[in-house]
């Protein structure tokens, strides 16, 4: 293991028990058996690993995503459905670690490095979509400009699944109902972009719905 995967790996072993606030430099050196120069060759700060962790995080779901022509044998209306089936896949394993990830982010200014983070997970997922529908364009589906029903598309896929956060995260003020409706029009909106027929993707995500509530219950927290 390199020395920089040492850093990273002990300041997510740290910002996991102790929190981001509490960590400090030292303490992740410490941990890392490395030098302050061998740290500041890597890194300038504490936030620039937390940053390089949570990008790792959006490089893991875009293997998971690169994998799906594999899987479904470049049948690419499968591969879309497949996407959602990848995200929810990936979320489920990280269930355990989700106390982890919730200390590592409590802390004031964590927002920014929230907002750079989605903002280039957005970046990636437009980026496959675009080569996906372009890939599927003629065969599976009819549309005349690709990427713009991927930019589209993109921004009803975050706008899914932060509906489906807020319900995890409060369901005493979110109604189920609306969250259906909300999964029902998005899968409409899917098939009227694309000129095709069915897509089945609001059965995958309210699997995943109801899964990851048993969890969080079992658990006893909130998302």
């Amino acid at each position: 293991m390199s020395l920089k995967d040492e850093i990273l790996k002990a300041a997510y072993e740290l910002f996991g028990t102790k929190g981001f606030a509490k960590t400090t430099i030292a303490e992740i050196l410490k941990k890392a058996g490395a030098s302050k120069g061998g740290f500041y060759h890597h890194f300038n700060s504490k936030e620039a690993i937390l940053e390089e962790i949570l990008q790792l995080y959006i490089v893991d779901v875009n293997n998971y995503l690169n994998h799906l022509y594999e899987d479904h044998h470049q049948d690419y209306k499968k591969v879309f459905t497949g996407v959602f089936e990848a995200i929810n896949r990936f979320k489920k394993e990280q269930f355990e670690r989700w106390p982890e990830l919730m200390k590592m982010m409590a802390f004031p200014g964590s927002d920014v490095i929230i907002l750079r983070m989605g903002l280039s997970f957005e970046e990636s997922t437009r980026a496959f979509y675009t080569t996906l529908i372009e890939k599927g364009n003629h065969k599976d589906w009819e549309t005349e400009d690709p990427h713009h029903v991927a930019r589209v598309w993109t921004k009803e896929l975050l706008y899914i699944y932060a509906s489906i956060s807020r319900y995890l995260l409060e369901p005493e003020k979110s109604d189920y109902l609306v969250l259906v409706d909300t999964i029902d029009f998005s899968e409409k909106l899917l098939i009227n972009l694309l000129n095709t027929d069915r897509l089945q993707i609001k059965s995958t995500l309210l699997d995943y719905v109801q899964l990851a509530k048993e969890k969080l219950d079992q658990m006893h927290l909130k998302m």
